[in-house]
């Protein structure tokens, strides 16, 4: 059974550059490009009046969110990462940080805002305490590019993936490997926890998405549907669904329970760098009512919005 999506509002030209990341609270849409800007977009505003935080001197790449939407993390490809708290949209500084771990890729901050997961480009995993500016645990991988990293919802486990295909899942506390993934030989782009903490989302190169129940470590699902990589995943709130966005041009919102896509959106062409979902009642300017919604970003330069069609 199908869920249509309806596009409800874009800022063509949103950069000058490809977009490479967005994220979203209840008042912003947040988008990092390779033209050094981080900005932030009015959910409540029609006309998207944008606000640029300052500090970058080279293209962002990744974002996060903590839990309470109250801090953003951004890290540009000088692997140089900014704190900001988004209720100020002041800079938090972190100087000991970038003093110390060198070669930062992905970030994620964690629910409840305290501490960083940090992928480098030689493949390990630093957790990064953002409170007292020190490093709080690292972990030691298989030595190859991180691309991705991502915290479960109750902060107890992280999970990162490689350039060589490889997926690790730790224990914050422990510091125990809980699991290495089998069975992926391209690079992998994504690795998203659902909001329960039952699967492990995992996309790439390989152009189809594998979900993984974590208690097991065994895989559960595949979503097949893309025609390129898919560089991007995100669960919306209650798990039900799963939106990803590809080098296709396609993003695609998937059923867990149908196991099958319900809906496809298709602007254009232009490769799909990252997607993320704005939560019922968030945006109702940009999306026009208040279901939930979502946003995309890519080489088009373009942020583009869209609403679940039925209902308000």
């Amino acid at each position: 059974m199908s869920q249509p999506y309806i596009a409800t509002n874009s800022v063509v030209d949103a950069h000058k550059s490809d977009i490479y990341a967005v994220e979203a609270c209840q008042k912003y849409t947040i988008t990092a490009s390779g033209d050094s800007a981080v900005t932030l977009w009015d959910n409540d505003s029609e006309k998207t009046e944008p606000i640029t935080l300052s500090g970058f001197t080279i293209g962002v790449h990744h974002l996060s969110i903590d839990g309470f939407k109250e801090k953003l993390a951004a890290v540009g490809f000088d692997s140089k990462i900014k704190l900001f708290d988004l209720l100020k949209l002041q800079e938090i500084p972190l100087p000991v940080l970038n003093q110390t771990v060198k070669g930062a890729w992905a970030i994620k901050l964690s629910l409840d805002g305290t501490f960083l997961a940090i992928s480098t480009v030689e493949g390990n995993i630093v957790l990064w305490d953002v409170i007292e500016d020190k490093e709080k645990r690292s972990f030691q991988t298989k030595g190859t590019f991180g691309t991705t990293i991502d915290i479960s919802r109750d902060d107890k486990l992280v999970a990162s993936g490689h350039e060589n295909g490889g997926i690790y899942i730790f224990e914050i506390e422990t510091g125990r490997m809980t699991y290495s993934l089998p069975g992926h030989y391209n690079a992998i782009r994504a690795v998203r926890f659902s909001p329960a903490g039952r699967f492990l989302a995992v996309s790439g190169d390989s152009k189809h998405i594998s979900v993984y129940d974590i208690v097991s470590g065994e895989h559960a699902f595949q979503l097949n549907g893309h025609e390129g990589w898919v560089l991007a995943l995100a669960w919306n709130p209650t798990g039900e669904s799963l939106l990803s966005g590809s080098y296709d041009g396609k993003t695609k919102v998937w059923s867990i329970a149908q196991r099958t896509c319900v809906a496809t959106q298709a602007e254009n062409n232009s490769p799909i760098f990252d997607v993320c979902w704005l939560n019922k009642g968030w945006g109702p300017a940009v999306i026009g009512g208040t279901n939930q919604g979502f946003a995309s970003v890519g080489s088009d330069k373009a942020v583009r919005w869209y609403r679940e069609a039925s209902g308000q």
